[in-house]
């Protein structure tokens, strides 16, 4: 299909009237078709290797289907366009044939020496209808696939959990429902693109001459070109600049001019001086916190990679996340220590959750209990270590960075409410769906808060109702997907 989009492009002929609305008919066709085989491709990866090995003949011919069905889209476009192509470059165009058993062929030769293992044990075995019916025959797969499900002492609640994941339900209503919620998160995600795409533009530009051009904020932009930064700096050098730079006024001599850097009680800026100023007197009070006392708050909030050094696309990310109305100095002062105050609110509002949990624990229906001891011995563990790490600030704080941080607190977790409420979180990739793009840790903390006001609301209804099973697992699988993401952040980070 690009094959054909590309020689189209090379082709000299106009394309006719006819010929346009039928092409835009077509490629419609194939945007809804790549959506919906993006969603049952995310689908499919969401169910465990257990599940995937009972139900790879529903799961194949799908997938099957899915690829046939693109490549008989390709040879539609093919032959849609086959008239102007052949008029302007002579070339003969065929029709191809598509089998579905060659495509599933494929799947059957791309599979890993473990899944043909699991198949073969599968097809020994008699089927996965003879297999879900006898006890070790469904242990022993359960077992090569790795499932956790069985646990020792618990043999029966584990095979009932297994059977229970594979009951029969109609797959085209389950693909149905997951594509509602599929395009929910594709829609953030394309709503988080421009930002996504800017980013490696700016990764590109960065690494050329006079890449300080292309820097957005033009405080900063001044203050790269006097410095003589290239493609980046040293993080500690970039926070250093910017507190002269915002403190002392700037002029547009060159560096290590001797009137390069004027106090702003003393110089009056002439209307046709360059756009670099003196501190506005709006966010004056911002300067007691951009200085080496804050250094690596400042730092850690600009140089995304922890690489020690900051680069032109970091600086761009940094100012044009900033909140709505605030200043590139107020926004430093928020990182350097209004984000660290906000997290230990956070941090306290988290306890006061948890503590109200540990209350209903005892309130709770006795057919409950066991449910909440399992996840509270799941979830609570890794929480606690997180939450001891946490830091205090006892100090004094200007009541402008407060207002600045109760806002920007405020307008965050309205963002992840909503986010959440709508796409919810079944997997790690839909933690990023829900935060959107920029580091984990900078989310983690009213996330979590969030998640546990929607379980505490479900432990509550423990009171007075018997809950599914089903339920805590989901809810002990979002910690689980949060916890992986963190995780692999500072996994990263270490290697």
């Amino acid at each position: 299909m690009t094959h054909m989009l590309n020689r189209l492009e090379n082709a000299r002929a106009p394309i006719d009237w006819a010929i346009d609305r039928d092409l835009e008919a077509l490629l419609k066709e194939i945007e809804e078709y790549i959506k919906r085989s993006a969603s049952l491709c995310d689908l499919f990866m969401k169910k465990t290797t257990f599940q995937k090995a009972m139900k790879s003949d529903i799961y194949g011919v799908h997938l099957a289907r899915s690829v046939k069905h693109f490549m008989e889209l390709g040879d539609r476009l093919q032959r849609a366009l086959s008239h102007h192509i052949v008029r302007s470059s002579d070339t003969n165009i065929g029709q191809q044939e598509i089998q579905l058993q060659d495509v599933q062929n494929i799947f059957v030769h791309l599979s890993s020496p473990v899944d043909k293992e699991i198949q073969e044990l599968i097809k020994r075995g008699g089927g996965p209808k003879v297999i879900i019916s006898k006890d070790d025959l469904l242990t022993k797969l359960a077992e090569k696939c790795g499932d956790k499900t069985i646990v020792s002492g618990q043999q029966k609640k584990g095979l009932q959990k297994l059977r229970k994941t594979l009951q029969d339900a109609d797959f085209n209503t389950e693909l149905d429902n997951h594509f509602s919620m599929f395009v929910k998160k594709l829609n953030y995600h394309l709503k988080d693109l421009p930002a996504t795409l800017e980013n490696h533009r700016d990764l590109i530009i960065s690494s050329l001459a006079g890449g300080y051009k292309y820097i957005e904020d033009q405080d900063i932009q001044t203050i790269w070109k006097q410095m003589g930064w290239r493609i980046t700096v040293k993080s500690r050098n970039f926070v250093l600049a910017l507190r002269d730079y915002y403190v002392n006024g700037a002029s547009s001599e060159p560096p290590n001019s001797p009137q390069q850097l004027v106090p702003s009680s003393v110089k009056e800026e002439p209307e046709h001086s360059s756009p670099a100023r003196a501190i506005h007197r709006k966010d004056a009070w911002a300067m007691e916190y951009i200085n080496l006392s804050f250094f690596q708050p400042i730092a850690e909030a600009i140089d995304d990679d922890g690489s020690g050094y900051i680069s032109i696309q970091e600086v761009n990310e940094f100012t044009k996340n900033r909140m709505k109305g605030t200043t590139v100095p107020e926004w430093l002062a928020y990182w350097a220590l209004g984000w660290q105050t906000s997290i230990s609110q956070y941090r306290d509002k988290i306890y006061r959750v948890l503590r109200k949990i540990h209350q209903l624990r005892d309130k709770v229906r006795p057919d409950n209990l066991m449910l909440l001891d399992e996840y509270m011995h799941k979830s609570f563990p890794r929480l606690d270590l997180l939450l001891a790490s946490t830091a205090t600030y006892n100090g004094w704080i200007k009541p402008e960075l407060l207002a600045l941080r109760e806002k920007f607190s405020a307008d965050e977790d309205s963002r992840l409410r909503t986010r959440f409420e709508d796409v919810g979180i079944e997997s790690p990739s839909d933690v990023e769906t829900v935060t959107g793009p920029g580091r984990i840790e900078r989310f983690i903390y009213p996330l979590i808060y969030i998640l546990l006001q929607r379980h505490l609301k479900v432990i509550q209804l423990m009171r007075t109702r018997s809950l599914d099973e089903d339920e805590f697992v989901d809810m002990i699988g979002e910690f689980d997907h949060i916890f992986t993401v963190f995780d692999g952040r500072w996994e990263n980070d270490l290697m």
